[in-house]
């Protein structure tokens, strides 16, 4: 296999990163290859030393492991600051036309016409603006909304037709 052969080339060459961050590896290779060398570490005393440096590698947690997330109110701090640069002070003044659709301490969908705006914090603090059209469910729904409105003023005329009796 092999994944066994990268294994054993990394671990050969004084690997140093967590074995789970090799690419394309399996939990079911790694164990495999565990169960492997530790019988033929009983077998050839040299291998003991292999299959040590292998286990040690397996529980040794990854850098991103021990990532620090920012707490929530950072991020809903670094959220308004992003859109206050990018769409002004006022931004949510009825005059300006966005509308907050949705959001929560690291996200938040803004719309004006038919602009999206998607603000999105992540877990270290970085923010990313993605601005796109409407999406389908915006679409389907103005358009639902549009029908009720006419269906509204057909219904609204003729009942004042059928009020005034002609």
């Amino acid at each position: 296999d092999s994944h066994l052969v990268l294994i054993f080339q990394q671990i050969a060459s004084g690997y140093q990163r967590p074995i789970f961050d090799l690419p394309l590896l399996h939990f079911s290779t790694l164990h495999s290859l565990l169960t492997i060398l530790h019988r033929l570490s009983t077998i050839d005393p040299q291998l003991t030393n292999a299959y040590t440096r292998l286990e040690s590698l397996m529980t040794t947690p990854s850098p991103t492991d021990q990532l620090d997330p920012i707490p929530p109110e950072q991020a809903r701090i670094l959220l308004e600051t992003a859109i206050r640069t990018r769409l002004g002070e006022h931004w949510d003044d009825p005059e300006t036309g966005w509308v907050k659709i949705t959001g929560h301490d690291y996200m938040a969908r803004l719309t004006r016409g038919r602009t999206n705006l998607d603000f999105y914090v992540d877990i270290l603090g970085n923010v990313t603006v993605e601005q796109s059209g409407l999406s389908d469910a915006q679409r389907s729904g103005r358009l639902v909304v549009f029908v009720l409105l006419g269906l509204s003023v057909v219904i609204a005329l003729l009942i004042v037709q059928i009020a005034s009796g002609r």
